[in-house]
């Protein structure tokens, strides 16, 4: 952060981390590993290789191209923007948005959410609502035109030009990284360094237990306290609604 964390700050980047490092798991990341493997000869040579093969717009891409996003909306007028919004779900090219391997409504009749950024998001609303957290106008406002792009492509909707309903999108990871990143005033060049860092952790943590037992990917059990059996949705979900809420609403990035 270039400067000294408070509380509330690092472990809203301790949440965000944590999963991130989850992340370095995923099949993506492996398969990165793997093929890196059969043309490397150390360790280092095998994470540059991997990292490389996986920065691109698929991958590592989508805060940058959010970061750009917002700066063209900053410059279209206001009465122009849902209209620039919609134009680049339509294109497909909407950031932090859908994902390969996760349905859009609209396209298979089902909608599937993933859970992290409500996840990332959940305490730094907590941290902004008890004044831990302050958010300057210039950073609120960029962080509203996000929100917005998050009304319309999930909560709207864009009508498809076939006439066969709407497409709406749910948030990926990238989604809540930036808007954590954005409010705690993460330089935007170190961003997608940040991800980079994160991953890596879990990238080595792989292949250490790879070392002593050949594996496809690690299987970690559920820690029973993750839900608690008096919870009647489970505690994730309640996050997820919670954090849902607050955006449909807007002003998400004002004290509560």
């Amino acid at each position: 952060m270039r400067r000294e964390a408070n509380d509330d700050e690092a472990r809203i980047l301790g949440q965000l981390g944590a999963i991130q490092v989850h992340h370095g798991s995923a099949g993506s990341n492996m398969v990165a590993r793997y093929f890196a493997t059969l043309h490397t000869r150390s360790v280092s040579d095998l994470f540059t290789a991997s990292q490389m093969a996986l920065d691109c717009g698929r991958h590592f891409g989508a805060i940058s191209d959010m970061t750009d996003f917002v700066r063209v909306l900053e410059k279209t007028p206001k009465a122009k923007r849902d209209d620039a919004i919609r134009g680049r779900i339509l294109k497909g090219s909407l950031p932090t948005f859908g994902h390969p391997e996760i349905s859009a409504a609209g396209r298979d009749n089902h909608l599937e959410a993933d859970p992290r950024p409500a996840l990332y998001l959940a305490p730094l609303f907590d941290a902004i609502d008890s004044g831990a957290v302050r958010v300057t106008p210039e950073v609120r406002k960029r962080a509203a035109f996000v929100e917005r792009i998050y009304q319309i492509a999930l909560i709207e909707g864009v009508e498809k030009s076939t006439g066969a309903g709407r497409l709406r999108l749910t948030p990926n990871t990238d989604f809540g990284a930036w808007l954590v990143q954005e409010i705690l005033g993460i330089e935007e060049a170190d961003r997608t360094l940040l991800s980079y860092a994160y991953r890596g952790f879990g990238w080595m943590m792989d292949v250490r237990e790879q070392l002593q037992q050949p594996i496809i990917r690690p299987v970690i059990p559920p820690d029973p306290a993750i839900i608690s059996p008096a919870a009647e949705d489970g505690i994730i979900p309640s996050v997820i609604s919670t954090v849902h809420a607050r955006l449909l609403e807007g002003n998400a990035f004002e004290k509560h």
